[in-house]
Parts: structure tokens; C-alpha cells; sequence
């Protein structure tokens, strides 16, 4: 289970901190208690949430 800080490349988190799109205001955990996962490809983020199993990958998450 994945707790704490959202997973994201260096460049794409000083980009999308650059954006104000992360702050240290933002919430960077689900309602389930677990870091979001940013994947970017080009100029796209997607946010994924785990959701309550908490396992990334399975039928269950959330984009």
C-alpha cells in the first residue's frame, strides 16, 4: 500500500508545482489514505487513485 507522498517524475512534479497545480496545500492522498500516483506523458497528467484495496493495477482504481 502506497501512503504518503504522490509518485511522479522530477520533471514532471516541478512542472505541474510550476503550474500551481501541486502546493503544499493540495492533498496529495485519497480518501482512503493512500498517494495519488501521477504518471505524465508529454503534456498530459493523469492522477490515479488506488482506491480502498489500495493496490495500483486492479479493476478498481481510479483515473
Amino acid at each position: 500500500m502506497t501512503r504518503g507522498r504522490p509518485t511522479l517524475t522530477a520533471q514532471c512534479g516541478v512542472s505541474l508545482l510550476q503550474k500551481e497545480f501541486l502546493s503544499q496545500q493540495t492533498s496529495s492522498v485519497d480518501p482512503w489514505g493512500n498517494a495519488f500516483h501521477i504518471d505524465c506523458e508529454g503534456p498530459e497528467a493523469t492522477v490515479l487513485s488506488a482506491a480502498d484495496n489500495g493496490q495500483f493495477g486492479d479493476e478498481d482504481d481510479i483515473r
